[in-house]
């Protein structure tokens, strides 16, 4: 059975409510979970000129702690929910990847939702197996 879950989040209401479901799985079958957020690799080639330094910093830090809020809020339900959790995030430009290799590493399965075309289903079924849903 499923010991460990990763639960990506953005920090949007279907988030939410997949991380809300995600714990409450993972409280039924006595398993762990990691909060995991991708930060968007913010791409400035060319313009940094134009945006300036300042800015950049700035946008970083408002995306840094959005982030960090949304993490929180998964540490917080997991806690109310006496189940361990632990966080992770990284930067990248396919979040999709992004999820599929944490999940890998990790030796969870993910929350996200599968597939509606019938294709491959690497996050949702088995990080370390792809399989057709």
């Amino acid at each position: 059975m499923f010991k460990h879950i990763l639960l990506p989040t953005d920090g949007s209401p279907l988030s939410e409510a997949a991380m809300r479901k995600g714990i409450q799985f993972a409280k039924t079958i006595n398993a762990r979970v990691t909060g995991f957020c991708v930060v968007p690799a913010l791409p400035y080639v060319g313009c940094e000129a134009e945006i300036g330094t300042d800015f950049k910093k700035q946008t970083e830090a408002a995306v840094q702690a959005e982030v960090n809020k949304n993490l929180l809020e998964i540490e917080k339900a997991a806690k109310e929910a006496g189940i361990p959790c632990e966080t992770a995030k990284v930067k990248s430009v396919q979040p999709y990847e992004a999820i599929i290799e944490a999940a890998a590493k990790k030796g969870a399965i993910s929350s996200s939702w599968p597939p509606t075309d019938g294709g491959e289903c690497r996050a949702c079924c088995s990080a370390a197996k792809p399989k057709k849903c």
